[in-house]
């Protein structure tokens, strides 16, 4: 009788922390950041960023995006067997991490939308 209420113990408490989890993972976003305010010391930050499609250029296993506001960046997508079509004129939202290539900052998208 026990091992009974053990178990449905167990269970209810696993379900609820499921269930919170999925509430507090809805509330998380990455701070949306402005192109000219990434530097140096930003390298290794998860961040997201909201432009327009400047240039696209596609290779085998990736696809360099230059994203401008103001000012411009590079976005590296890896394709990885995702189909992405993006062309110059599109308004994008990318989120990723930010590494420093050649003195200049350069976002490794995990996720690029159309908006």
């Amino acid at each position: 009788m026990r091992e009974k209420t053990l178990l449905k113990t167990a269970l209810i408490c696993a379900l609820a922390g499921i269930a919170l989890l999925w509430f507090i993972s809805q509330d998380m976003q990455l701070q949306e950041t402005q192109i000219n305010s990434l530097d140096a010391k930003d390298a290794g930050k998860d961040i997201r960023l909201k432009g327009i499609v400047n240039r696209v250029t596609n290779m085998e296993k990736i696809m360099l995006v230059e994203m401008m506001q103001p000012y411009t960046v590079t976005v590296l997508l890896f394709k990885e067997n995702k189909e992405t079509s993006l062309k110059p004129g599109d308004y994008i939202e990318a989120s990723g991490r930010i590494e420093e290539y050649h003195n200049k900052p350069e976002l490794i998208a995990n996720l690029v939308k159309k908006i």
